[in-house]
C-alpha cells in the first residue's frame, strides 16, 4: 500500500510539472515580443548603404544605442566622415600629430561593444598619455575584407595621410572573402600596388557559392551518431532563427543558463548552421587550421599574401607605415573552446593545428620584410592570468570589452615602438 502511495505521488508531481511546462509554454507562445535589447539596432544599422564612403563602410553621422552580447546596450557614434569616431579628422592632419588608420571587418569596428571599449580608441589613449607632446589620432574604419581594405586605402584612405595603417586579419572569412572577391569584384594591377574595379556580380556569385558547397574533408571528421538529427547538433545564430516548431520554453531556458554563465566552454558559430557537415571557408576558420588543406586553402593564403605585400608596397610609396595584425579565434586563445569545437563540429583533432595559420602569415611577413604581429600568446596568457573570457557569450567568434583591453595591452608596445622611429 505504501509503495503504491509512492508510485501515486510520483505519478502526481510528474503531471503537475508536465501541466506547468505546457502552461508556460503557451504563455510564451501568446505573450507579445518583449522591448528589450533584441529590438534596439545592430552592427549593420551602422552601415551606410551604396558601399565604400569616406570613412569605410559605416553611416557617416549616426548615433545610437546599440545591442551588446550580453542583453544590455552599448553606445555607437560614426563621425560625419563614416569612422566610428566622435570627431573629425582634418585634412591635412594638424602639426604634431600622429594619425593612425585602423582598417579591419566587425572586430575592429567593435561588434557590440561600447565606443569607448575598442582597441583602436583604446590604443590612442595609452599613446595620448605617454606622448604629452604628440596628438594621437586613431581612425577606426571597417573595410571587411583585406582586399576591398585595399582598395579602400589606394582610392580614399590614403588621402587623410596616416602615419601609420594597421590592418586587422581575421583568422576566418578574411581569407574567405579576400579569395572570394579576388577576380570577379578587385583585380590586383600587375606590378603596381593598387586594385581595380571588376563587379562582375555574376561571376561573384558563382565563385562564392562554389566556395561556400566545399566541406571539411570527411576523413577528417568522426562518424556521427545515426540518431543525431541533421543540423541540431551545433548553436544556432539568435532566437530569431528559431523554428516554429521549437519549444519556446527550452529556447528561454537556454538564454537564462548562457547569460548565467557567459564565460562557459563554447564553440563558434557556423554562418550556416551547419555541423554535420562542416564548409572548408566559414566563419569558424576551421578549413584554414587544416594540417593537408585541398588546394582552394592553400589559393586563399596566396591571395592573402598578395594582397599583404601589395599593402606594404603601396604604403611605402606613400610614406606611410604598415602593420598587419592577426585577428585570432576563440578557440586558440581559450584552451577551453576547443574540446567544444571538436565535439560540435565532429573533427578529428590530429588533422588541424591551432597555430598553423600564425606560422603561415608570420612566415610570410618575415621573408618579406612586412610588419606583422601575432597577438595570440599574449591574449591566451591574459585569459589564463585574469580567469574571465575574453570572447562574448552564445558562440559569438568577437572580442567582448576584456577581449579588446587584452589586445590593446599587447599591441601598444608595437604601436610605441613606430612612434618612437
Amino acid at each position: 500500500m505504501k509503495k503504491k502511495n509512492i508510485l501515486t505521488n510520483a505519478l502526481v508531481f510528474l503531471i503537475a510539472i508536465l501541466v506547468s511546462l505546457v502552461g508556460a509554454e503557451l504563455l510564451l507562445r501568446l505573450a507579445p515580443e518583449q522591448e528589450g535589447a533584441e529590438k534596439l539596432p545592430d552592427y549593420r544599422d551602422a552601415w551606410r548603404r551604396g558601399g565604400l564612403g569616406p570613412g569605410g563602410y559605416l553611416k557617416e553621422d549616426f548615433a545610437a544605442n546599440m545591442q551588446d552580447g550580453f542583453g544590455g546596450a552599448i553606445r555607437w557614434q560614426n563621425n560625419s566622415q563614416g569612422f566610428r569616431n566622435a570627431k573629425d579628422f582634418a585634412v591635412p592632419p594638424p602639426a604634431n600629430t600622429f594619425r593612425i588608420l585602423s582598417m579591419g571587418d566587425s572586430f575592429t569596428g567593435g561588434y557590440r561593444v561600447g565606443q569607448d571599449e575598442t582597441f583602436s580608441f583604446l590604443v590612442e589613449q595609452q599613446l595620448a598619455e605617454k606622448y604629452v607632446d604628440v596628438n594621437p589620432e586613431v581612425m577606426v574604419s571597417v573595410i571587411e575584407d583585406p582586399l576591398t581594405g585595399l582598395y579602400y586605402l589606394t582610392s580614399q584612405g590614403a588621402s587623410y595621410s596616416p602615419d601609420l595603417v594597421i590592418l586587422g586579419i581575421t583568422l576566418g572569412n578574411d581569407f574567405a572573402q579576400t579569395h572570394w572577391n579576388m577576380g570577379p569584384i578587385y583585380r590586383l594591377i600587375d606590378g603596381e600596388p593598387f586594385v581595380e574595379e571588376i563587379n562582375d556580380w555574376d561571376a561573384s556569385k558563382e565563385r562564392r557559392a562554389k566556395f561556400e558547397a566545399e566541406q571539411i574533408p570527411s576523413n577528417c571528421l568522426t562518424p556521427r551518431d545515426p540518431v543525431r538529427s541533421f543540423n541540431e547538433s551545433g548553436p544556432r545564430w539568435s532566437d530569431a532563427s528559431r523554428r516554429e516548431d521549437e519549444f519556446r520554453i527550452l529556447s528561454l531556458l537556454s538564454s537564462i543558463r548562457q547569460r548565467l554563465d557567459k564565460d562557459e566552454p563554447q564553440t563558434v558559430v557556423s554562418n550556416w548552421e551547419e555541423y554535420d557537415a562542416p564548409r572548408l571557408f566559414d566563419s569558424n576558420g576551421l578549413g584554414i587550421f587544416l594540417r593537408s588543406p585541398p588546394a582552394e586553402v592553400s589559393e586563399a593564403y596566396d591571395d592573402l599574401f598578395m594582397t599583404l605585400a601589395a599593402y606594404s608596397t603601396f604604403s611605402r610609396s606613400g610614406n606611410m607605415e604598415f602593420l598587419a595584425v592577426i585577428f585570432p579565434q576563440r578557440f586558440q586563445v581559450q584552451e577551453q573552446d576547443w574540446p567544444v569545437t571538436l565535439d560540435v563540429y565532429g573533427l578529428r583533432e590530429a588533422c588541424f593545428d591551432r597555430e598553423l595559420p600564425n606560422r603561415r602569415i608570420m612566415d610570410f611577413c618575415k621573408t618579406n620584410k612586412i610588419n606583422c604581429f601575432d597577438p595570440t600568446q599574449q591574449m591566451k596568457e591574459n585569459y589564463e592570468a585574469g580567469g574571465e573570457g575574453l570572447y562574448l557569450p552564445r558562440h559569438d567568434m568577437h572580442w567582448n570589452a576584456r577581449g579588446h583591453r587584452a589586445l590593446a595591452d599587447a599591441l601598444f608596445p608595437v604601436i610605441d615602438r613606430m612612434v618612437k622611429q
